[in-house]
């Protein structure tokens, strides 16, 4: 069928002329569809933030024109929890216990009510799961039934949905090729689906409020969120959001209320850069880190759309961390200089080189600095300051 406008939803009948003077009314029937929406689908991939697993009550109903291919390989009205593995087809991303909510499906609403065009979901994520089952050059098996089920639906599909990460903070090595990993299963999903220029949508990692098994795995959730934000910086069609002031429902996992935001936060992003709907592209990024004085670092953030912002935050609320060769540098001072620098000032010296992070390890301290236009709080990152 050519030529049906966006949009919907529609009803698709066939029908038998048996004579050519038969008034089109009164042809044999044949079947009826209904329901038929004519839009962009979505797929979500990842691991538990991603199939939602929040668990306080929040109102986010269905909504007709928001759509789910189902586990079960049938289209439905959507409706948490996407990710239902209720007479599923793909044990492979079934999930051990039941879900909650997602962020997902405020987004995908948020689409629909301003561009109007149905939206079609694809869960594809499986909680728990490393990177290694996304990547097709090591396990894979996830990626490959991501693949199946983009093929099944169609094959044309708008954007992936990501939000991973949690899984590979247990090994250094693992922490350490994120990039480089994420960034293969990016190029060779848009070489396998035949769209080169197909974007992905992703998220920072929050927190974990347990206490950390090892210092090096408290550092690799640092290493990851850099990781995250630097492969939205070189890979083409990446996209990232923070989540660091997400309200948890359990130790891990965002909450309900919090994915209704992030879903719309993701909604607003999506809308801007590829239904040109929106003005707020991303959340404020680090440019650049150099040291302004022996013992004062500037810093100077990009997508800022109005000015950084803290509150009357305290000195040790703030989110930064300075580390040299003999360890974590005490800041004396923090100074807003213009609506995207800030100044930071540490008690010492540095020795040798020195390594800035905002948000350092997995459960970090944290009174954000947000954009005071979009309430976007700042990517977590982890860079070498410049001399």
């Amino acid at each position: 069928m050519e030529d049906i406008p966006a949009g919907g939803l529609y009803r698709i009948e066939s029908c038998l002329k048996e004579e050519k003077n038969t008034p089109l009314e009164w042809a044999t029937r044949g079947d009826c569809v209904e329901h038929f929406g004519v839009g962009d689908l979505f797929v979500i991939a990842g691991q538990s933030n991603a199939v939602g697993y929040g668990k306080d009550p929040v109102y986010d109903p269905p909504e007709i024109g928001v759509h789910l291919y189902r586990c079960n390989d049938k289209w439905d009205i959507a409706a948490h929890p996407l990710n239902d593995s209720t007479g599923t087809c793909h044990e492979i991303n079934m999930e051990p216990v039941n879900g909650g909510a997602s962020p997902y499906l405020s987004f995908a609403k948020m689409i629909h009510r301003v561009t109007g065009y149905p939206v079609g979901l694809i869960p594809t994520a499986l909680g728990g799961s490393s990177l290694s089952r996304w990547n097709p050059d090591q396990d894979g098996d996830l990626y490959w039934n991501m693949i199946s089920r983009i093929k099944d639906s169609g094959g044309i599909i708008k954007a992936v949905l990501w939000y991973q990460g949690c899984a590979d903070t247990n090994s250094a090595d693992d922490a350490y090729t994120y990039e480089k990993r994420f960034s293969n299963i990016v190029y060779r999903m848009r070489e396998e689906i035949k769209l080169p220029e197909l974007n992905v949508f992703t998220f920072q990692l929050n927190r974990y409020i347990v206490t950390p098994v090892s210092e090096e795995e408290n550092k690799n959730w640092s290493i990851i969120r850099n990781a995250q934000r630097m492969a939205a910086r070189k890979v083409p069609g990446v996209y990232v959001l923070p989540t660091i002031d997400a309200v948890l429902s359990d130790m891990i996992h965002n909450s309900a209320s919090s994915n209704l935001v992030l879903g719309e936060r993701l909604a607003r992003q999506v809308l801007s850069i590829l239904y040109q709907k929106a003005i707020w592209k991303g959340a404020p990024d680090l440019e650049k880190a150099i040291w302004k004085e022996s013992k004062k670092i500037e810093l100077e953030f990009s997508s800022v759309y109005d000015r950084l912002y803290a509150g009357e935050a305290a000195l040790e609320e703030y989110p930064f961390t300075v580390m040299d060769e003999e360890g974590e540098l005490d800041i004396s001072e923090i100074k807003f200089i213009s609506y995207n620098c800030i100044d930071i000032t540490v008690k010492r010296i540095p020795k040798g080189n020195a390594v800035l992070y905002a948000y350092y390890g997995q459960n970090p301290k944290c009174r954000c600095i947000y954009d005071f236009a979009t309430h976007y709080p700042i990517l977590g990152f982890r860079v070498l300051v410049e001399k």
